[in-house]
């Protein structure tokens, strides 16, 4: 197998043997990229919070996945864009496992840049994982709304996956970043997540840095594109209140892990405080995070706020109630 590195190109990546299951899936949304011969180097200039040693790290993880499995991407639905990368640990040593779903803000998916290094830290912690490529935004999405197409597909994915790896809901801890954050949040609400579905709740969430609130996003161009490819140009104000996570937290919440920087520009400043307060409420635990610097899109978080921070999540997640 070729060895991966910050030199690869995206062009590479997309035409290699052991990956040709994968093929241009590495960000939905950005098909186009992987037509490039641009490097991952070159794509951490471009993107500074995405660090290219992490997403070196993932990939080489899912090479020891592809020279071991015949099969690694599975279609969980009729949509054949839906696509889970199984992603299982070497020494599997515990029951529990984990679903990631990246972010992008519904309009991409970047599990290579997100999902899979945190994925491939789980494994190294004994965690098997699926990384999850959901349903983003499209032309007409902004008639007729993306939701809640991404809750149906993760809905999907936890059928497949109990039915052909026997792996339960409640053994699950879900995790997501940004959009994939707030995909996740979504899922634990009763009257739009797992409960809706007639499914278990995960055991318990790991948000990293999610959107909780559309409402209180102040870039008035953003707020409408979101809004708009969300829900639809005829949506009621109703429908996306349905989405407003805090506004929704119940007593059967699953348990929170969050982390978050204060310098995200991405992300609203009062999302953390909001969905805090809205746990601490219904008496949900909870453990909070929230760093000086990182910015937003840190991923696994290797140079800021620290590349223990999914250990952490791990301890606190395991702990009994």
């Amino acid at each position: 197998m070729e060895k991966i590195s910050r030199n690869t190109t995206l062009y590479e990546l997309s035409h290699m043997e052991e990956f040709s299951q994968v093929g241009d899936r590495w960000i939905t949304g950005w098909e186009k990229q992987f037509r490039e011969k641009k490097s991952l180097s070159v794509l951490g200039q471009e993107h500074p919070e995405w660090n290219p040693d992490d997403i070196v790290y993932g990939i080489r993880n899912l090479q020891r996945v592809a020279e071991h499995y015949e099969q690694f991407i599975y279609h969980p639905s009729k949509n054949e864009k839906v696509c889970l990368f199984h992603v299982p640990a070497e020494k599997r040593t515990s029951n529990n496992w984990f679903l990631l779903c990246a972010g992008g803000g519904y309009g991409a998916v970047c599990t290579m840049v997100e999902s899979l290094p945190a994925a491939a830290r789980l494994n190294e912690l004994g965690y098997d994982c699926f990384c999850l490529n959901y349903t983003t935004a499209s032309p007409g999405s902004f008639l007729t709304g993306l939701m809640p197409e991404p809750l149906d597909d993760l809905a999907d994915s936890f059928r497949y996956i109990e039915r052909e790896f026997n792996l339960k809901a409640e053994n699950c801890f879900l995790t997501g970043f940004s959009a994939g954050g707030h995909l996740a949040a979504c899922y634990g609400l009763s009257e739009i997540g797992a409960r809706k579905y007639g499914l278990a709740n995960p055991k318990g969430l790991l948000l990293v840095y999610p959107l909780i609130s559309l409402k209180s996003i102040d870039d008035r161009k953003m707020k409408n594109i979101l809004t708009l490819g969300l829900f639809g140009i005829l949506h009621r104000n109703k429908t996306a209140s349905q989405y407003e996570i805090h506004e929704h937290i119940d007593s059967y919440y699953p348990k929170t892990f969050y982390i978050s920087c204060r310098d995200d520009r991405t992300i609203p400043a009062d999302n953390p405080s909001l969905m805090k307060q809205a746990l601490d409420r219904k008496g949900i635990l909870n453990c909070f995070e929230l760093h000086e610097k990182g910015g937003h899109g840190f991923g696994l978080g290797s140079i800021d706020p620290g590349s223990d921070y999914m250990d952490r999540a791990v301890s606190f997640l395991e702990e009994k109630e």
